[in-house]
């Protein structure tokens, strides 16, 4: 599950059976080390690198049939969060409001709106980065 590096996660569901896989994702947020959920229908689909660096984590991959969310274990409240759809779609929300994001779009959700999720259903590869404000 680790890459060589203690700052990366590498991390795939391909090999892995429909079934095991809610669990997996699972855990992976209850330690805080990937804010997704998976969605109640269907098998989610994760395929992706992660990398701690100074003041900010990247991600880069593709998920399918997952919720991505803010919260006390995936991001503090100094933490601006910036995603690039390259492909697929995703809905994001806070307080309320809804805001879709399309192939080529790009959101950044502001900590200071209050905790947010990202729907992934259809199908996400993209960029995401978590950062200190200031």
């Amino acid at each position: 599950m680790a890459g060589p590096d203690p700052a990366t996660l590498a991390f795939s569901t391909r090999n892995l059976p429909p079934r095991s896989r809610r669990r997996a994702l699972h855990e992976l947020s209850e330690q805080g080390l990937l804010p997704v959920v998976p969605l109640t229908d269907g098998a989610p689909r994760v395929d992706l690198v992660k990398w701690w660096l100074p003041g900010a984590a990247v991600l880069s991959g593709t998920f399918a049939g997952v919720r991505q969310h803010s919260g006390p274990a995936s991001a503090g409240p100094d933490e601006v969060f910036f995603g690039i759809n390259a492909a697929g779609g995703s809905l994001a929300s806070q307080r309320g409001q809804e805001i879709a994001i399309g192939a080529g779009d790009a959101v950044v959700i502001d900590p200071d709106g209050g905790a947010f999720s990202v729907l992934r259903p259809p199908g996400f590869t993209g960029l995401i980065i978590v950062t200190r404000r200031g």
